[in-house]
């Protein structure tokens, strides 16, 4: 599945950072990471979403919206299959808490 545009490029231009000074704070190995990642070329592994929120001071959801918008779609998904598969020691509070995934992402902007 292609990647869908992000919004990392206008963030690092909002607050003048170059990609050479923002790969770097990010600790990555070259500005070409950066660029790949703005392009939308790769995927930010989870160190990268965590150093975007701190440095931009905005969820991960905002800065990559393409991608969020997946893993909401993939965990409503498996929750939903999940729910009538749920038995065991606490059965009743993973059902009711599967319930609460469910519901949340089913009225989240998708």
């Amino acid at each position: 599945m292609a990647l869908r545009p992000n919004r990392l490029r206008a963030y690092r231009k909002r607050s003048g950072l170059s990609q050479a000074e923002l790969a770097a704070l990010l600790g990555l190995r070259s500005q070409s990471v950066l660029s790949e990642l703005e392009l939308a070329k790769t995927r930010p592994r989870s160190e990268v979403l965590l150093g975007c929120e701190r440095i931009f001071d905005v969820s991960a959801a905002e800065l990559f919206p393409g991608l969020a918008t997946r893993v909401e779609r993939a965990v409503l998904s498996r929750a939903a299959h999940l729910a009538g598969r749920t038995g065991g020691r606490n059965a009743e509070r993973k059902r009711t808490h599967i319930a609460a995934i469910v519901t949340r992402l089913s009225h989240s902007t998708l």
